[in-house]
């Protein structure tokens, strides 16, 4: 399953329950957790 989080509380949540491996997409709002926003997509980048 993949995840795409649309808000900075979701990341952390999914992150909070192990799912980091599985985010594979994140908001411009997101600003952590780090890890995650080195590997996830950003939603609307070009």
């Amino acid at each position: 399953m993949r995840i795409v989080s649309l808000l900075p509380a979701a990341a952390e949540i999914a992150c909070d329950l192990g799912l980091a491996e599985r985010l594979v997409g994140v908001s411009h709002a997101c600003d952590g957790p780090v890890p995650v926003r080195r590997r996830a997509a950003e939603a609307g980048a070009p």
